[in-house]
């Protein structure tokens, strides 16, 4: 995650049929509650159902506003549930017919709401679309433009920014009809915001200073602090592409005109009580911004501050996104010259402390429903045993001390019990000695039974990836680069021979560890199932069965709280006597060593950008043809060798220098590949401790 989130924060809120959320009025709910009851047992008259929905819309606006979904949803759908029944009685009375659909076109804007902020954006577009197609029949232009911006919102949560771009210019022609500068003001945003996200920064910047123009001359603080925000990461964008193109940093201007835009927005933000998160955010794309001018204090004070505040409301996504700046600057600040090597090492273990957060945070969200005894007993293990230890001396030594102070106390006179008092402490404190070395066994024997067990599932983990030279005998040249994080792994390569076609793949599960491990498995189980059926499948063909059998088997529907488990995978497939070969990959892309006009160079085969699990309006994966010649090698690989911190300055090794290793090595037997790599790795960790599983295959065609 990056700080580019923060445009997901600006002025969304605007088109919401109820505009701000404030704390319900008592009075008004019970007057409104009392005014129903009534209603329900008034006599059966047009004048009292109308009264009735307006009562019921008003007693839903009140749950609105005190943010209190379930009660807002149930008072809107009796409302609804009135008007449809008099609806199906075909009314003669035009005008009633019109407030009707009117009135139904509103509750089906705030089902929208109610589903929109329950995260369920497919059932929120349906209600919205509703609500449009009301507003359309009766030519009612205030709730064309709401809707039609409230649809925009959500094609713009699930990526379609270009359909989202559609919809806003749509609901701005009506903005401008009705002469509406805060809706003009708020949409002028929120297109900045898609053309962003489309990288269209020229665009991005016009739209941003039209926004601005009418927020300051509606006095609106808080619109004006979210479009500074925005005006500051596209700064920052354009900025670090002039750095990119070899420009020094200290030549930048628009990282200073980035800076000036984020310390804008942050004033702004807490001059109009604005979110914590968005001071969050803005404060850690501030933090960047210094980061990427090498001003590291600056850099490293923002960033804290944008950490304490995410840690302060509980955000995991803010946790994560800090934690992974600040290893980087730390890696980097180790870098500079002149300093010492106890600073130097000193700078290394932060940024590996803060990757380590990093990791456990982004572990965090994907497992956080997930807790498994087993790696809960390991992690607890040596805190239960000092605890252990720890309260029984303390016993021991103040029951010793109020013996010796009684002895104090009673003189000479009381030597004898003195004497008694003590033998007895003794013999206390080394039965207690005693207890605490049988404790100390038993917790000793209980880590062993769990390690163990953890060992015996690498055997069974290891059985079912086979040996390299029983899975790969027929194959040609290849080698097999597999090192586990801890004893059993999320990564895992599968191969098959079937009718005369090898399949091949490596796969990155969710996690490592214990819980990656039984992903593993399922992945390999599910692939052999499904390479068992008579069909020659392609590898995008399986990978869109494995995908179906993922999200069935751990019933993933989207919803917040269920599994968010599943893999990247890369998967190859080639006819051992036609040489044809065909490719798929999800998130993982594939690399080709080939020879092109006497030169040795690696060309990357683009993946599809969706996992092997549930994610929103996911597309059929692509087979890739490939032209491969004889003595091109093929790399199949997740990503745990290229995140791998260390070397001499303490940072990432990043895709390119694991593509510049490969190339140096190419002329190599794949046999001798493997061993470099290997060692080039452990020389790059040093005593740093391995971040992720890593498996590396290659081929020699």
């Amino acid at each position: 995650m990056n700080y580019g989130a923060l445009k997901k924060a600006v002025m969304l809120f605007i088109f919401l049929f109820t505009f701000f959320k404030v704390p319900a009025q008592n009075s008004t709910l019970d007057s409104l509650l009392a005014e129903l009851k009534r209603l329900q047992h008034g006599p059966a008259d047009i004048s009292v159902d109308t009264s009735y929905i307006n009562a019921c819309f008003s007693i839903a606006d009140e749950y609105y506003h005190a943010e209190m979904q379930e009660e807002e949803e149930f008072y809107t759908n009796k409302g609804l549930h009135k008007i449809d029944s008099l609806l199906s009685k075909e009314i003669s009375d035009e005008v009633l017919n019109v407030w009707l659909i009117h009135k139904q076109g509103i509750g089906y804007g705030n089902k929208g709401n109610y589903y929109s902020d329950i995260g369920d954006l497919p059932q929120s577009l349906d209600y919205y679309f509703k609500a449009l197609r009301n507003d359309e029949k009766i030519n009612h232009i205030e709730g064309m433009e709401r809707h039609l911006g409230n649809i925009a919102i959500v094609y713009d949560d699930l990526g379609d920014h270009q359909k989202s771009l559609n919809y806003y210019f749509r609901a701005l022609k009506y903005a401008h009809l009705r002469k509406m500068k805060s809706s003009e003001a708020g949409l002028y945003g929120n297109i900045a915001t898609a053309y962003m996200d489309l990288h269209d920064n020229k665009r991005a910047l016009s739209y941003c200073s039209k926004a601005v123009g009418l927020f300051e001359e509606l006095k609106d603080t808080s619109g004006i602090a979210y479009v500074f925000g925005n005006i500051g990461l596209i700064y920052k964008d354009l900025g670090d592409e002039r750095a990119d193109a070899g420009t020094d940093v200290k030549d930048v201007p628009e990282y200073y005109t980035a800076v000036t835009y984020f310390k804008k927005a942050i004033e702004l933000n807490v001059l109009s009580g604005g979110e914590k998160s968005t001071e969050a955010i803005n404060k850690g794309s501030l933090g960047s911004v210094f980061m990427s001018m090498k001003k590291y204090t600056d850099a490293e004070k923002y960033l804290k501050e944008s950490l304490d505040i995410s840690k302060k409301i509980n955000d995991l996504y803010g946790v994560m996104s800090t934690t992974e700046h600040l290893g980087e600057l730390y890696a980097e600040m180790a870098r500079q010259k002149g300093i010492s090597q106890s600073e130097q090492i000193r700078l290394l273990q932060l940024a590996n402390s803060e990757m380590q957060e990093h990791m456990l945070a982004k572990d965090s969200i994907f497992n956080q429903d997930k807790t498994s005894d087993i790696t809960r007993k390991e992690m607890n293990y040596e805190y239960e045993k000092k605890e252990a230890i720890t309260k029984a001396i303390a016993v021991a030594e103040k029951r010793t001390q109020h013996i010796i102070i009684g002895c104090v106390i009673g003189g000479l006179i009381l030597s004898l019990i003195f004497l008694l008092f003590i033998f007895r402490s003794l013999r206390l404190t080394k039965k207690q000695k005693i207890m605490i070395e049988l404790q100390k066994r038993e917790v000793e024997e209980h880590r062993k039974g769990i390690i163990d067990s953890i060992t015996y599932a690498r055997r069974i983990q290891e059985a079912l990836l086979k040996e390299e030279e029983h899975v790969t005998a027929h194959l040609p040249e290849h080698f097999v680069l597999y090192k586990p994080k801890d004893i059993v792994s999320g990564d895992f390569y599968w191969s098959v021979e079937k009718k005369g076609y090898w399949f091949i793949c490596v796969a990155d599960c969710t996690g490592h560890g214990v819980p990656g491990a039984f992903m593993s498995m399922l992945g390999i189980a599910y692939l052999n199932e499904i390479i068992s059926s008579d069909q020659i499948l392609t590898p995008a063909d399986i990978l869109n069965r494995l995908r179906e059998k993922i999200v069935k088997e751990l019933k993933q529907t989207g919803e917040s709280g269920e599994s968010q488990d599943g893999m990247d995978i890369s998967m190859i497939r080639f006819h051992k006597e036609s040489g044809e070969t065909c490719w798929a990959g999800a998130n993982n892309p594939l690399w080709i060593s080939e020879i092109k006009g006497g030169i040795r160079m690696i060309k990357e085969v683009e993946p599809d950008k969706q996992p092997i699990g549930y994610t929103f309006n996911p597309e059929p994966f692509t087979d890739h043809i490939l032209s491969i010649k004889q003595d091109d090698i093929v790399y199949l690989f997740s990503d745990g060798y290229a995140d791998q911190f260390g070397g001499p300055k303490g940072k990432k090794f990043k895709s390119k220098n694991l593509q510049a290793e490969l190339l140096r090595i190419c002329n190599e037997p794949l046999n001798n590949q493997k061993e470099i790599l290997d060692s080039v790795f452990e020389e790059w960790r040093g005593s740093l401790e391995q971040l992720d599983d890593v498996a590396i295959i290659g081929i020699r065609m």
